[in-house]
């Protein structure tokens, strides 16, 4: 089933239960793909760092509407391990989500489609925000930019923290379309509030799509993200009937997500890494692209201890393990019930 086909409404009907399996794991090999162009192709390598590059933060004028230089070749490796690291992220949260939706879907005991359903809702809301906060990254710089502010000696993460200056309210009568995107950039509890936009945006498009000639390509490409992933999670959190996401509970994933995080965040500021010399041309050379890969591959391992892809791989493989005692706990002594005693129902093919 095509990621287009998937319900967009707020409370959208419950689809096939393998074809959410399917789904997570096109997801997953979408990501995939992306990483291996990466490494195979230096011109895709070379466009991929340069949405990075200029679409840094950093850039942003601050509340003083003081910017950063564009040119600046210490960026260059930052952009290089960003844009792997992110990439990295998406593989590693839709190969769980896939791992996950299949062992819901095998469990018949209800406390353990519990523990599982709610790791499965925190980690799908985490995913929409990295994906969102993609999307504001594209829009701060470009159609929104006037609409944005980067606060000065304010940092997450080493990176600039950029906050709205605007309510978005303010522009609804003269530019819907700049509204609804405006909005998509929010924070939101639930992705369901962000369904409304999306649709209202949709709708808009439908009507009038010459006013998609107002975006840019990179912040189009990076709407078309938003939205699958909205219309993803949005059927996920339908199909299975999931709890919502709670800051309390299920957030064994996440918590080791952002313990690794913490771990190879701070290396892409590292003066180590900053004094490498590379610049954005040298991706297009297929050795110096490869090298440079390699650097920060190494760098990942020294500091870090281990490639990106195999601490993200070690990371689902412990957190597995972890769940699977989990459901052994709360199984107890209790006997594995017969299969018809589900009391909820899935939309079975």
């Amino acid at each position: 089933m095509a990621f287009s086909t998937y319900p967009d409404d707020v409370d959208p009907q419950p689809i096939c239960v393998l074809d959410l399996v399917t789904a997570a794991f096109d997801r997953k090999t979408s990501f995939e793909a992306y990483w291996n162009l990466c490494h195979a192709n230096p011109a895709f390598l070379a466009n991929a760092v340069n949405l990075w590059y200029s679409t840094r933060p950093d850039l942003v004028p601050d509340e003083k509407g003081r910017r950063m230089p564009l040119a600046s070749d210490e960026y260059v490796s930052r952009s290089i391990f960003e844009a792997i690291h992110n990439v990295v992220i998406g593989i590693a949260i839709w190969d769980i989500l896939y791992a996950l939706v299949k062992t819901f879907l095998e469990t018949l005991d209800e406390s353990e489609q519990a523990i599982i359903s709610q790791e499965i809702s925190n980690i799908c809301h985490y995913e929409y925000e990295r994906i969102r906060k993609d999307f504001k990254r594209f829009v701060q710089l470009g159609i929104g930019s006037k609409y944005f502010k980067r606060l000065s000696n304010v940092f997450d993460n080493g990176t600039p923290r950029v906050t709205s200056k605007a309510i978005p309210d303010r522009v609804m009568k003269d530019d819907p379309q700049l509204h609804h995107i405006l909005r998509l950039c929010q924070p939101v509890s639930g992705v369901t509030q962000a369904v409304r936009w999306k649709n209202m945006l949709d709708q808009l498009h439908y009507n009038k799509p010459l006013e998609l000639d107002k975006m840019e390509e990179s912040e189009f490409n990076a709407l078309g993200e938003v939205s699958l992933t909205i219309n993803l999670v949005n059927t996920l959190i339908a199909s299975l009937q999931l709890p919502t996401a709670s800051p309390k509970k299920g957030l064994t994933y996440i918590s080791k997500l952002k313990e690794l995080l913490a771990r190879l965040d701070p290396l892409k500021t590292h003066t180590n890494l900053r004094k490498l010399a590379i610049s954005l041309d040298d991706l297009n050379n297929p050795n110096l692209a490869k090298e440079a890969l390699n650097i920060v591959s190494r760098f990942s391992e020294y500091y870090a201890g281990g490639s990106m892809v195999s601490l993200y791989q070690n990371l689902n493989k412990e957190f597995l393990q972890d769940l699977e005692v989990q459901l052994q706990e709360a199984e107890g002594t209790k006997k594995t019930k017969a299969k018809h005693s589900s009391t909820k129902s899935y939309h079975h093919c």
